[in-house]
């Protein structure tokens, strides 16, 4: 299903006002969560959320023996790393793989360390909203589809008693009752609060219209992947990578390829913009994009030849280290030989000068012949690293003027 169709809005909605929440705050967590995709690409498991360090939790509690076995298998972390945490769980098949994995150490506990469908409840709240187990849980969800989603949904925020505060806007209540202590790391309240004032502004214009059946909500996520994947390559790079979602990203490129092509513009997958992704030819590269330059993407403020210039600033910083240490280590050695030879002493005037302002300090190091090894050393690091900077911020540039990545002047 794609993400967030109108018919699952206003489903989400006619629930939500028979149980008494507000219909925005309800679609607001929604979004928040799972952004409206309530299962896998396999269209059938609840789509989840894989959380190592509860892992490890539920197998202490419940199977000790097996805590040994999931670390070594890289599924059980002490507490929540945001660096390591989901590091193999960015697409469908690596979440469906990394449980295959979990389950085959521990089912249940490997069930109750994921949160589940379109609310996320996770597996050991299963007892919250009625079931003995997390594996009833999932069933239900599996078995039930959306509605059971919405109905397990209800449940929990009930039992939480967060209704009064969806009705009152306290987000951050509702981020720390629904996310816990941590939810300031993700910015769930503003996340919260956002997705709120979005679904107060287009609920009324959602209930007004009619419904209609779009092409796109009975495409899988392969299939939309595929289109995804599609408009990068006539080079309408505004689709995001393919993730197989139907968001506003890949509404966005289509767009912008309709009116390109010129179709109507609705952001739909309709029959003539099917047969026009089949035949078109990619989209010319502005001359603006094609003709940018690195001080362009440096006054647009692009992190990445930012970053390249530190690095780039570092290697330089080495090279007249190494310089200095190397060619001091040199002058004290020879300084004899040197003082004699008006020639060398001229050509060695500047190093000379630098080197007195340190000399007193660095003295007793820089007679050693390894002094001379370690800064020729720090010379060649330093020149690899002014190399890898300019081949970073080539390769940036050559992305920017190619129309590899979307926006004006990206980051």
């Amino acid at each position: 299903m794609s993400m967030f169709s109108d018919k699952l809005a206003l489903q989400i909605a006619d629930a939500a006002e028979k149980a008494g929440i507000p219909k925005a705050g309800m679609l607001a967590i929604v979004e928040v969560e799972t952004a409206g995709a309530p299962t896998e690409a396999d269209g059938r498991t609840p789509v989840f959320l894989f959380e190592r360090h509860i892992f490890r939790r539920e197998l202490a509690a419940r199977q000790p023996a097996k805590v040994a076995k999931a670390e070594r298998f890289g599924l059980a972390i002490p507490k929540w790393d945001k660096a390591t945490q989901y590091r193999d769980e960015r697409n469908s098949a690596q979440r469906l793989a990394l449980l295959a994995r979990a389950k085959a150490v521990d089912e249940d506990c490997a069930l109750r360390s994921c949160s589940w469908g379109l609310p996320q409840i996770m597996g050991n709240e299963c007892r919250e909203v009625g079931f003995a187990s997390a594996t009833q849980m999932v069933e239900y969800l599996t078995t039930q589809g959306v509605a059971g989603h919405i109905e397990l949904m209800i449940r929990f925020l009930k039992s939480r008693k967060l209704i009064s505060a969806i009705e009152r806007g306290d987000w951050a209540y509702v981020a720390l009752r629904y996310n816990g202590e941590g939810y300031r790391q993700n910015q769930y309240d503003t996340r919260l609060a956002a997705a709120n004032r979005k679904w107060t502004r287009k609920l009324p214009t959602l209930e007004a219209v009619p419904v209609q059946d779009w092409p796109e909500e009975h495409l899988s996520r392969e299939e939309i992947e595929q289109i995804q994947i599609k408009l990068r390559e006539l080079k309408y790079p505004e689709a995001g990578l393919p993730d197989g979602k139907w968001g506003t990203k890949t509404i966005g490129a289509l767009s912008a390829f309709q009116a390109h092509e010129g179709l109507p513009v609705t952001g739909h997958y309709d029959q003539a913009t099917r047969e026009a992704l089949a035949e078109a030819d990619a989209r010319p590269v502005s001359p603006e994009r094609e003709g940018a330059t690195l001080d362009d993407l440096r006054e647009a403020g692009s992190t990445t030849i930012a970053r390249a210039d530190t690095v780039d600033a570092i290697g330089k910083g080495k090279v007249i280290v190494g310089g200095t240490v190397g060619a001091g280590a040199v002058i004290e050695q020879a300084g004899t030989a040197l003082n004699n030879a008006q020639d060398a002493a001229d050509k060695a005037t500047q190093v000379k000068t630098l080197w007195a302002s340190v000399h007193d300090l660095i003295q007793p190091i820089i007679g050693h012949p390894v002094v001379i090894v370690i800064a020729i050393a720090v010379v060649i690091g330093g020149y690899f690293v002014i190399r890898y900077a300019h081949q970073i911020r080539a390769a940036r540039l050559a992305d920017h003027q190619s129309g590899t990545h979307a926006g004006v002047m990206e980051q």
